[in-house]
Protein backbone atom coordinates (compact mmCIF):
# COMPACT_ATOMS: atom_id res chain seq x y z
CA UNK A 1 0.00 0.00 0.00
CA UNK A 2 1.22 3.49 -0.84
CA UNK A 3 0.20 6.52 1.17
CA UNK A 4 0.94 10.22 1.06
CA UNK A 5 -0.10 13.31 2.98
CA UNK A 6 0.09 17.02 2.30
CA UNK A 7 -0.89 20.45 3.57
CA UNK A 8 -3.17 22.50 1.34
CA UNK A 9 -3.82 26.23 1.39
CA UNK A 10 -7.34 27.52 1.98
CA UNK A 11 -9.49 27.52 -1.12
CA UNK A 12 -9.69 25.14 -4.06
CA UNK A 13 -6.71 22.88 -4.77
CA UNK A 14 -6.05 20.17 -7.30
CA UNK A 15 -3.84 17.31 -6.19
CA UNK A 16 -2.22 15.00 -8.73
CA UNK A 17 -0.46 11.87 -7.51
CA UNK A 18 1.94 10.45 -10.09
CA UNK A 19 4.32 7.50 -10.35
CA UNK A 20 2.04 4.97 -8.73
CA UNK A 21 1.94 1.28 -9.62
CA UNK A 22 1.68 0.42 -13.31
CA UNK A 23 -1.13 -2.04 -12.68
CA UNK A 24 -3.33 -0.08 -10.31
CA UNK A 25 -6.85 -1.26 -9.60
CA UNK A 26 -8.66 2.05 -9.75
CA UNK A 27 -11.41 0.64 -7.50
CA UNK A 28 -8.83 0.36 -4.72
CA UNK A 29 -8.07 4.10 -4.57
CA UNK A 30 -8.97 5.57 -1.20
CA UNK A 31 -8.88 9.27 -0.34
CA UNK A 32 -9.46 10.63 3.13
CA UNK A 33 -9.57 14.10 4.63
CA UNK A 34 -10.54 15.83 7.88
CA UNK A 35 -14.21 16.72 8.36
CA UNK A 36 -13.59 20.38 7.47
CA UNK A 37 -12.28 19.42 4.00
CA UNK A 38 -14.58 18.57 1.11
CA UNK A 39 -13.25 16.24 -1.57
CA UNK A 40 -15.00 17.24 -4.78
CA UNK A 41 -13.90 14.29 -6.90
CA UNK A 42 -11.35 11.53 -7.38
CA UNK A 43 -10.26 10.58 -10.87
CA UNK A 44 -7.92 7.89 -12.13
CA UNK A 45 -6.05 8.23 -15.42
CA UNK A 46 -3.06 6.54 -16.96
CA UNK A 47 -2.74 9.30 -19.55
CA UNK A 48 -1.98 12.29 -17.33
CA UNK A 49 0.41 13.96 -19.75
CA UNK A 50 -2.04 13.84 -22.64
CA UNK A 51 -4.98 15.02 -20.55
CA UNK A 52 -3.47 17.71 -18.38
CA UNK A 53 -0.02 18.77 -19.52
CA UNK A 54 -0.50 20.11 -23.02
CA UNK A 55 2.39 22.58 -23.05
CA UNK A 56 4.67 21.71 -25.95
CA UNK A 57 7.85 22.47 -24.00
CA UNK A 58 6.99 20.69 -20.76
CA UNK A 59 9.86 19.00 -18.95
CA UNK A 60 7.72 15.88 -18.55
CA UNK A 61 7.56 15.40 -22.30
CA UNK A 62 11.18 16.25 -23.10
CA UNK A 63 12.57 12.73 -22.54
CA UNK A 64 9.75 11.26 -24.62
CA UNK A 65 10.27 13.76 -27.44
CA UNK A 66 14.03 13.17 -27.36
CA UNK A 67 13.51 9.40 -27.59
CA UNK A 68 11.15 9.82 -30.54
CA UNK A 69 13.65 12.05 -32.35
CA UNK A 70 16.44 9.55 -31.79
CA UNK A 71 14.27 6.65 -32.93
CA UNK A 72 13.24 8.53 -36.10
CA UNK A 73 16.86 9.42 -36.85
CA UNK A 74 17.99 5.80 -36.43
CA UNK A 75 15.03 4.48 -38.41
CA UNK A 76 15.74 6.83 -41.30
CA UNK A 77 19.38 5.66 -41.38
CA UNK A 78 18.38 2.01 -41.99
Amino acid sequence: MQTTSLNLPKGMSEVVVTNVANFLNENSIQVGAPAKVTIMSVQFTNAYIQEYDTAENTTLLKPVRDSIKLWKKNFNNL
